[in-house]
């Protein structure tokens, strides 16, 4: 009787790591699928322009980081490891003001079409890898690289987000006398990472209008695998 294990394979990325030998022994071998020549473990960081006056997140509205696993491959996955934004104040609330802030993340699906307006990240090799070797990432990036929010692309934001962070931030007068300055989001998913199938993503989104002439960087980290499915 011969018995199979799916698994992560160095060749294929998804075939068979337990066969049966000539001699009727049955040989396993193991491939971490962060590192197997069909997948690989990604991190990248962005940094947008110094950003103001975003209006709040709708369905069009206040966009400024998109993920979209892109892939032509319909078995291929992305998986999502970790996911941090941090807003940097760099202009206080004006006089006699305070104001919040926030972001929130959230999951698209139907994530056919990127934003507009901003920036895509590139990944040509050896951008973003943590491998050199590894295939070129498949996942889409898109930020804003300036001032403003991005122009929506082709996708549906699911109602319930991942995570919601808000902050506080003093006008420059008050006690502390300081823009008290930033804003932390940090998902982090472990050993059950957030699996992305093709054309869906996540999406970061600004969580309060941005007014009283506060302005800010936003930078953003995540960490993410490509692997193909082995179960379909």
């Amino acid at each position: 009787m011969s018995q199979q294990i799916r698994g992560q394979d160095s060749a294929s990325a998804q075939g068979t790591i337990a066969k049966v030998g000539a001699d009727g022994n049955q040989n396993v071998t193991l491939y971490a699928p962060d590192f197997g020549s069909g997948g690989g473990r990604n991190i990248i960081t962005t940094v947008s322009g110094v950003l103001t006056a975003i209006a709040a997140k709708t369905s069009s509205a206040g966009h400024l980081w998109a993920l979209q696993n892109a892939t032509a491959t319909s078995t291929k996955l992305t998986l999502i490891h970790r996911v941090r934004a941090r807003f940097c104040v760099t202009v206080a609330p004006a006089s006699s003001h305070s104001q919040e802030i926030g972001f929130i993340l959230s999951k698209t699906t139907a994530h056919t079409v990127q934003p507009t307006g901003g920036a895509a990240v590139s990944m040509l090799s050896p951008e973003a890898k943590k491998r050199t070797s590894n295939a070129a990432p498949e996942t889409a990036i898109y930020y804003a690289n300036s001032t403003g929010a991005l122009t929506a692309g082709t996708y549906t934001i699911n109602t319930a987000p991942i995570a919601d962070e808000r902050a506080f931030i003093y006008e420059a007068a008050s006690t502390p006398t300081v823009a008290l300055g930033e804003c932390v989001l940090d998902r982090d998913f472990g050993n059950s990472p957030l699996v992305l199938a093709q054309n869906e993503g996540l999406l970061i989104a600004n969580a309060v209008l941005m007014a009283n002439s506060i302005a800010g960087r936003l930078n953003i980290m995540v960490e993410w695998s490509e692997v193909s499915a082995y179960n379909q």
